[in-house]
């Protein structure tokens, strides 16, 4: 089944390299895009979808947490309807989310539809880690931030932390909170025997009041995702799934060391700061499902629901019968959710595009994890 996959894997990049010289002159059309709902789960509904694009967007930059009523978005059960430049995006993110939605819309499965899977736009998005990148603009080298932010003299140091591995050890710095409501933390993974530097994290808090997030390898050069054998960090969708909006705080004690603030003064730090970035958020945030920030998990279950899909889902994505799916899918494994076991019976979507009726846009093969591919439309 994995030859399939990745012989289909080199027909689409082939097709997706012909669509992506079509838009290099992007057409006036490009920043509207319809997105279609299918129904995943027993309890699903079109109000959870209209949740999910909300904090999606929102987690991209766009500033409709400031609005009581969306401008730019409308819904008509099963379709919705964005419009980027409506959205509140900075200038980039408009031009490259306009280069992503005209690829969309060239292909076969936007053409079957006339929209493109909702839960797969999230998955494009903020789970594809090289879109992610440039929709949001992290920086290429993490020298940027060096350069560009007034950084404390004193230091965090973490020696038992829930994301490195347990022999690694983390150092923490963190600029100042800027007037422009801007703020950067560095999570700096070291060999505790030799101070050997292995690998850079870093959170980015946004205008908007949301958090970005970014992995750079030991020269600082942006990499998708965090070497396992240094942290358990993943990607960024990953970080986004974790911190849940919020500057996390120490979840165990840690040793004290010389030279950098203690464990008590660091903790004290990072709840001072998550405590400015949540008053600050509750005074521009006015729309409610952004108010409450527990309905992010609606945005994780649109892509989850995508990425491991159920067989109702699956035939309506290919308008067959579920009984049809089944048999087609005989021979793949099915699992039940870790976190979410009432999604039920879900495959793999790796393993299952290989059937799909129609050509599909080869999505990450994981949201939140390490991925064997990870797609790049967004070349230049």
């Amino acid at each position: 089944m994995k030859s399939n996959y990745y012989l289909f894997l080199i027909i689409c990049i082939s097709s997706l390299f012909s669509c992506l010289k079509e838009v290099e002159e992007i057409p006036n059309n490009s920043s509207e895009i319809q997105l279609r709902w299918f129904s995943s789960y027993a309890d699903d509904n079109f109000e959870k979808q209209k949740i999910a694009i909300a904090w999606c967007l929102s987690s991209l930059g766009a500033n409709i947490a400031e609005q009581t009523f969306i401008e730019g978005i409308v819904y008509k059960n099963p379709i919705i309807t964005i419009n980027i430049e409506q959205l509140g995006f900075d200038e980039n993110a408009v031009y490259q989310l306009q280069k992503l939605h005209q690829i969309f819309k060239d292909s076969e499965e936007y053409k079957v539809h006339n929209a493109f899977d909702l839960g797969k736009y999230i998955t494009m998005t903020l789970g594809s880690t090289q879109h992610y990148y440039k929709i949001v603009n992290t920086p290429k080298q993490i020298e940027f931030y060096t350069t560009n932010y007034n950084f404390n003299q004193l230091k965090g140091y973490v020696n038992n932390s829930s994301i490195s591995l347990p022999n690694i050890h983390r150092i923490i710095s963190y600029s100042s909170l800027e007037e422009n409501k801007k703020q950067v933390y560095i999570a700096k993974e070291i060999n505790p025997t030799n101070q050997e530097i292995k690998e850079f994290e870093t959170l980015e808090r946004m205008e908007n009041g949301q958090l970005k997030f970014a992995v750079y390898n030991v020269d600082g050069n942006l990499i998708p995702s965090s070497d396992t054998t240094i942290s358990n960090a993943g990607k960024p969708a990953k970080c986004l799934w974790c911190h849940e909006v919020v500057i996390q705080p120490l979840f165990s004690p840690q040793d004290d060391f010389n030279n950098y603030l203690t464990y008590l003064q660091l903790k004290d730090t990072l709840n001072f700061y998550n405590s400015k970035l949540q008053k600050y958020q509750d005074n521009i945030w006015q729309n409610p499902t952004l108010q409450n920030k527990r309905l992010h998990e609606n945005m994780e279950l649109s892509y989850i629901s995508y990425m491991e899909p159920s067989a109702e889902r699956l035939s309506l994505e290919w308008n067959i019968t579920i009984k049809k799916v089944e048999s087609l899918l005989l021979n793949i494994p099915t699992h039940i959710h870790p976190e979410f076991p009432f999604l039920g019976n879900l495959y793999h979507r790796k393993e299952v595009i290989p059937f799909s009726p129609f050509q599909v846009i080869l999505p990450p093969t994981s949201v939140r994890e390490v991925s064997d591919y990870e797609p790049n439309l967004l070349t230049n």
